[in-house]
Formats: C-alpha cells, sequence, structure tokens
C-alpha cells in the first residue's frame, strides 16, 4: 500500500469515526456512542486494507509477541504515565477549556459500580487501543515508514493520532511516539496495542479508584491535577529507559533478520 493509499484510508476512516461521533451523541448515551464509533473506526480501516492489499492483519504485521516482550511494553507504558499525566497537568494549566470537554473526557471513563467499570474498560481501553493502533500505526505509520526514515514516520503518525485526541494533544504525541517506537522495535503491532491497553486501563480504574478515595489520603499532586512531584518522574524516567532496553535486547535477533529480509518475517514468526 502506497502513502497516497495509506493517508486516504486513515482519513476516510477517521471522518467515519468522526461523522459516527456527532450522529451517534445525538440518539445515543456518550459510551455508547464511543463504543460504536471505535469499532466503525476499525472496521472502516480493515476493510479499505483489505479491499486495497489484501490480509489487512499481515499488512499491519499482527504476529505473536514473546510474553516478555509484552511484560516489557507495560512496564514502560507505566512508567509513561506520570510523565505525560505531569504534562497535561502544566498545559491545562494555561488553557482555558471547555467545562464541557473535561466533564466528557470523564464521564467516558466514569462508573458507579464494577458491571459498569467493566463497560467503560471495553469502551475506552479495549476498543480505543485496538481500533487506534489498527489505524494510526498498523496502516498510517507502517505505510509512511516505506518512504520515510522510521523516526519520522513515527512522529507523523503520533501528529496524526494526537490530533484525534483534540485538546489532549499534547500526551496523545507523547503516547504515539512511544507506541510508534515499540511498533518499530518489536515489529508487531501487538506490542503498542498491549501498552496503549495498558495506559487506557490505569485511566479507566484509577478514575474509578479515586472517585472512591478519601481525598485527605491521597497525595496533593493528583488532587490537585498539577505535576508530579520530581523524585516520581525521575523513578519514571529510569523505569521507562530500562524497559525500553530490555524491549530492545530482547527483540534484537527478530529485527536483524527483519533489516536482511526486505519481505520481514512471516506472520508465524514468534518475536
Amino acid at each position: 500500500m502506497g502513502v497516497g493509499e495509506a493517508i486516504t484510508v486513515s482519513i476516510i476512516s477517521y471522518l467515519v469515526y468522526v461523522a459516527s461521533s456527532l450522529i451517534l451523541y445525538c440518539v445515543v448515551s456518550l459510551r455508547a456512542g464511543a463504543a460504536i464509533s471505535s469499532v466503525l473506526l476499525a472496521a472502516t480501516a480493515y476493510y479499505l486494507v483489505w479491499r486495497t492489499v489484501g490480509r489487512p492483519g499481515d499488512y499491519a504485521k499482527i504476529r505473536r509477541l514473546r510474553p516478555r516482550v509484552a511484560l516489557y511494553s507495560v512496564l514502560a507504558g507505566l512508567a509513561l504515565i506520570p510523565l505525560a499525566a505531569s504534562l497535561m497537568a502544566v498545559v491545562i494549566s494555561y488553557l482555558d477549556l471547555p467545562e464541557k470537554w473535561l466533564e466528557s473526557a470523564y464521564e467516558l471513563v466514569r462508573a458507579d459500580d464494577l458491571r459498569g467499570l467493566l463497560y467503560a474498560w471495553v469502551v475506552a481501553a479495549l476498543l480505543a487501543a485496538v481500533g487506534e493502533e489498527f489505524v494510526f500505526r498498523g496502516v498510517l505509520q507502517n505505510s509512511l515508514g516505506t518512504k520515510y526514515p522510521s523516526w519520522v514516520a513515527i512522529l507523523m503518525a503520533s501528529g496524526a493520532f494526537g490530533a484525534l485526541h483534540v485538546w489532549r494533544f499534547p500526551a496523545a504525541f507523547v503516547f504515539g511516539v512511544f507506541l510508534g517506537t515499540l511498533y518499530v522495535m518489536t515489529g508487531s503491532l501487538l506490542a503498542p496495542i498491549v501498552a496503549h491497553l495498558t495506559i487506557n486501563s490505569v485511566v479507566v480504574i484509577g478514575s474509578f479508584v479515586l472517585e472512591r478515595a478519601d481525598p485527605e489520603s491521597l497525595p496533593d499532586w493528583i488532587v490537585q491535577d498539577a505535576a508530579a512531584p520530581p523524585v516520581l518522574l525521575a523513578v519514571s524516567i529510569v523505569v521507562f529507559v530500562l524497559a525500553m532496553g530490555l524491549i530492545w535486547k530482547a527483540t534484537s535477533s527478530a529485527r536483524l533478520t527483519r533489516l536482511k529480509h526486505d519481505s520481514g518475517p512471516s506472520p508465524d514468526d514468534a518475536l
């Protein structure tokens, strides 16, 4: 698939997502609309890739992932959360965001009980992670990488990914760069999906727990939506670098194989 075709697929999928969101939010709940829109995003991209090149799973590099690589991806994603959250706290402090935007974002992940928590997790964590990774990493970045250096493809796809999240662009862009780097390092779309799912799960479950916690028992930076303490940020950076180093080491042999063969390993090859 050429770059132009991949961009077209991504734009069409994104427009379907936006249009369906606007229509559905008028007739169903916010969460139900988000669920359906996420499915339509992935389904549209999957169908268009299938019509263009066939075998969407092979094209997007949905390959088996070693358990330890998946574990390192989870660890790196967790370590990045305090950094991205602090960035968003700083950005929000300088922006005069409409209260309705913040309320909508919270409404999407909030839950009144465990059943509601499961529903919120499926919608805001699972469906979002799978659909967005297929479009932005599996289709857009994958295609851009055939024409531009990997780092350029990562930045371009991350910019598009950030734009999808509108006012959350700074954090989404940072996460996008991380997820795109994982995709290149591992050669499998499952790695960014696992990391993305981890990050979204922390947001959903964390919101559920914090809503029920005693504010006086929580750190001031969480209650006040401020940047995390320097010590926590430093630890997060160390853990993140360590996890990415472990991923690099664990995938080195598979990465060398992909460099030697333009077509790359078969989808059945384990990393």
